[in-house]
């Protein structure tokens, strides 16, 4: 007989974040979308709010469909609105880390033909610079929702275009193996300037209805509070913030119990003790997840 599914089937589309957070947004104006990292509170209707406004500018910075907009992705209201605003400008939101160097950007920039640079570290509006030069012609451009940069680990940077049905495919399919319900919060401990950090944070949370909470700087302890006060249920990290955690358990650093129902953690490896570990003392159940940037598919286990 065929094996039973461990978690309830689901459903995915190509449809843009901007359609399904403005029907959320409809729905429950008042509904809480963001916890930015000083504790200040988002409304669905406000990130609405600050979105249309980020669309006008760059409207008026000549974006039209299919464009590339390179924005240095900080872990921002800004930056959250900014991909909100591109979306529904359906343009296509290419994050850059704030890190990177002078040569790498000046590098990136020779060759991505975007038409416009945003930059906005606050919850104030962006910084918007239309940018001459050679525009992307790429037919594909118009079906592109996000373009990510990989670390260039094995060579050569590269740039990977991304649909929208593999942002929604990617978040739905985690959604589904942690069983989140609907109350529960996106905890956002990852950067928003790769693929990834982006799809299983911003999107996941946008697209979903769940509320978005960051995390900036990494302080375990901040972090596990965060966790408990907002009701998090999910998140993504790497090995290094799990051990962390787990080791401010361990030093009565915080005492709590954490409501995440899942945490999947890749990047590297994760040893058999930190799974019991992070199961006796933080109550997280941590899964291991395999992917890359350049394929939004991934393997998870349950």
């Amino acid at each position: 007989m065929p094996e039973e599914q461990s978690h309830p089937p689901f459903e995915w589309d190509a449809e843009r974040l901007w359609p399904q957070f403005a029907r959320l947004a409809d729905a429950a104006p008042d509904a809480l979308a963001l916890a930015d990292c000083d504790d200040r509170l988002w409304s669905r209707a406000e990130l609405r709010e600050q979105a249309i406004e980020i669309a006008a500018l760059l409207k008026r910075a000549g974006i039209q469909p299919g464009d590339r907009i390179l924005v240095t992705a900080h872990k921002s209201p800004a930056t959250i609105a900014t991909a909100l605003a591109i979306s529904s400008l359906q343009a296509t939101f290419c994050p850059v880390s704030p890190k990177l160097g002078s040569g790498d950007l000046a590098m990136l920039e020779s060759l991505l033909g975007h038409a416009a640079k945003v930059n906005g570290s606050g919850g104030a509006l962006p910084d918007i610079a239309a940018v001459g030069g050679n525009r992307s012609t790429d037919a594909r451009d118009r079906d592109t929702a996000l373009i990510g940069f990989t670390s260039g680990s094995t060579g050569v940077p590269k740039g990977v275009m991304h649909g929208p049905e593999a942002l929604n495919y990617a978040t739905r399919a985690c959604a589904a193996i942690a069983r989140l319900e609907a109350h529960d919060a996106i905890l956002g401990i990852v950067p928003l300037d790769s693929a990834p950090g982006f799809t299983f944070t911003a999107h996941f949370a946008l697209s979903l209805g769940h509320p978005l909470v960051l995390v900036d700087p990494w302080v375990p302890t901040e972090a596990l509070r965060r966790a408990e006060h907002y009701g998090c249920g999910w998140a993504i990290a790497v090995p290094t913030h799990l051990f962390t955690m787990v080791e401010a358990a361990r030093l009565g650093e915080w005492t709590g119990r954490l409501p995440l129902r899942a945490m999947a953690v890749g990047g590297s490896a994760m040893t058999p003790e930190l799974i019991e570990d992070a199961d006796r003392l933080l109550g997280l159940k941590a899964l291991r997840m395999f992917g890359m940037s350049e394929c939004m598919g991934h393997a998870s286990t349950s």
